[in-house]
């Protein structure tokens, strides 16, 4: 199993793990009977790890107010190459400025200062990963 699995003696696998190298990962569980140690039973299991979800660029570069803005955020990891953005709940971006479902910050910002909002990135099986951004617009 990889590092960060732990499986428990009712059979319950928990954990995050923590590589994807060696992925896909092969093992035997064999369970006894408790009553009779006798009867056991056994099955091999793979578990396939898939890296995690990256988002590039870390940061943002300044915007100016009025100026307009095309940022390209791109994810990696995961599972497939469907992904989709959006803002966090409870997220804004400046006013002006949409993401759009690829990854794609556009508009013109109407105000200065420092904005922080959240972009969670969703991949095709379902995962997720939040990143925190700041965007400071110039006056």
């Amino acid at each position: 199993m990889p590092a960060g699995l732990t499986l428990t003696s009712a059979g319950v696998l928990s954990g995050t793990p923590t590589t994807t190298s060696g992925s896909p990962f092969r093992f035997t569980i064999v369970a006894t009977d408790k009553s009779n140690s006798h009867l056991t039973g056994s099955r091999a299991y793979t578990l396939t790890v898939d890296p995690a979800i990256t988002l590039s660029p870390t940061t943002l570069p300044v915007a100016t107010v009025g100026d307009a803005v095309d940022d390209k955020l791109t994810a990696k990891g995961g599972s497939g190459a469907d992904y989709a953005f959006a803002l966090a709940s409870g997220s804004s971006l400046p006013s002006g400025l949409k993401l759009s479902s690829s990854g794609v910050i556009t508009g013109k910002p109407t105000r200065s200062g420092k904005f922080t909002f959240t972009i969670v990135v969703t991949d095709g099986t379902g995962a997720t990963v939040r990143q925190a951004y700041s965007l400071t617009v110039d006056g």
